[in-house]
Parts: structure tokens; sequence; C-alpha cells
């Protein structure tokens, strides 16, 4: 058997007997039997001269013989390339497709659009107060702070010295309690440490009150410049049943 092929190459030839009948009919037989015929004539096959020789009968290249028996001989060889031995190219392989990735379609973008402007609510202005009355002050606490100006009694402060006076001016009795002491209101006086001294009847710019101290008397004197400010000025009087008469003065 010839060698297997090799994948991809032409097949091998085994010349022009390959894969044929082993018993050739025809033109062969024919001249086989005329060698035949032949080595009959020269005594091949046993015979002499004396023994009678058949005639050759030569047969006509175009005669046909049939062969008694016809053995038909199929020789084949073992195939172990997978390859196309047909001769007819293969298809060059195709290459895969490509599919170029889809791009989603980019969303239109909205445009913003500014809020409605809301109008501030309108604030209502803060009324602006009246301001105190005319000839008033302010009640409530009133602080003062005196000097010294005079001494005629063997006891109490040095002249030059400062005392503190702090009194508590409320409004009694009026038809507004407005926060204010005007011309002509009660006011009711405390003084800070000392006690309830009275209720006086207000006045303005001017205010007196007086109130008793032991074995003497106490009179302030308050000229106002404004609701809130103003100068003012102490004195005390001592009198009998003190074993002398004596004041003691002092202002801001």
């Amino acid at each position: 058997p010839a060698a297997p092929a090799a994948v991809g190459a032409p097949p091998r030839s085994r010349g022009p007997w390959a894969r044929k009948p082993l018993f050739i009919v025809g033109g062969g037989v024919v001249a086989l039997a005329a060698i035949v015929g032949a080595m009959a004539a020269g005594g091949v096959f046993g015979g002499g001269d004396d023994e009678p020789k058949p005639a050759v009968v030569l047969t006509s290249p175009t005669a046909t013989a049939t062969p008694t028996a016809t053995g038909t001989a199929t020789e084949t060889a073992p195939v172990t390339a997978t390859a196309d031995v047909s001769g007819t190219p293969s298809a060059a392989p195709t290459a895969a497709a490509t599919t170029a990735p889809t791009v989603a379609p980019t969303a239109a973008r909205a445009i913003p659009v500014p809020p409605t402007p809301v109008p501030p609510t309108p604030i209502p202005p803060t009324p602006t107060p009246a301001g105190p009355p005319a000839r008033s002050i302010i009640a409530g606490q009133w602080t003062y702070a005196f000097a010294i100006t005079s001494n005629t009694c063997s006891f109490g402060p040095s002249v030059g010295q400062t005392v503190n006076f702090s009194f508590t001016l409320d409004e009694v009795g009026a038809a507004t309690n407005d926060g204010y002491i005007s011309a002509g209101e009660t006011v009711a006086i405390t003084r800070q440490g000392f006690g309830f001294l009275g209720n006086y009847t207000f006045t303005f710019p001017r205010f007196d009150f007086t109130w008793k101290e032991d074995n003497g008397t106490d009179t302030l004197t308050n000229v106002y410049s404004s609701a809130e400010q103003g100068t003012a000025s102490v004195k005390e009087i001592y009198t009998y049943p003190n074993p002398e008469t004596c004041a003691i003065q002092a202002s801001e």
C-alpha cells in the first residue's frame, strides 16, 4: 500500500493499473492466446513433429473474450488524513463580523427654568413708641450718688465723702399705667434699705419730697432735664430732742 497522503496534498499516483482488476479482458487475453498458440506450434506443450499440431486461431484484437471467472480485487489504501483531498480549494475562513456597540441616544437636556420669584411677605413696621408724655419721668428705680458739701453736726460723714441713695418711684392710681410718672400724678416712693416713705404728688421739672429720719428730716430736691436725667441735692436737719441742732448737706 502507498504511504498515507499528507494533509492537504494531492493524492499520490499509483500507476495506470492502480485499483484495476487483476485479470484484464480484451486485447490482453488475445495476446496471451497468440503466445500459447506459438508455443504449441513449437512443441512447448509436448508432442513432437509426428503429432498433429492444432491449428492456431488468431483472434482479432477487437474480439471480446469472456473469461470463465471474473475476479475483482479492490485494494483500499488506509486513510488517516482528515483533510479535503478532492483538490477543491477550501474557502477562505470568514472573519467573524464585529458588531459596533450600540450607543444609546443622548437624552435632550432639559433647560432649567428659573423659579418664579415670590415676593417677600411684607413685615408691618414696628410702631414707634410715642415717647414719654410731656412733663414726665420714667417710673422705676432712681439712684443718686451724693457728695457731702457741708456738715455742722458732730457726727455723720465728712465733707467730700460720697453717700448713695436709691429710690423706687411707682405710679399710683394713674388712668393708664404707661410706665411714666407725669406731672399731677401720685407717685409712691420707697427708699432702698429704709422702707416706704409715702405718696407724693409729682411735679415737673422740679420735684421735692421729704421724709422723716430719726430725730430729723430729709428733703430731696430733683431738677429734671428729661424723662431720664436730672440733678439732685439732699439736706438732713436734726433738731430737738437731739443734743444739738445741725444739718448735713450733699449734692450730685
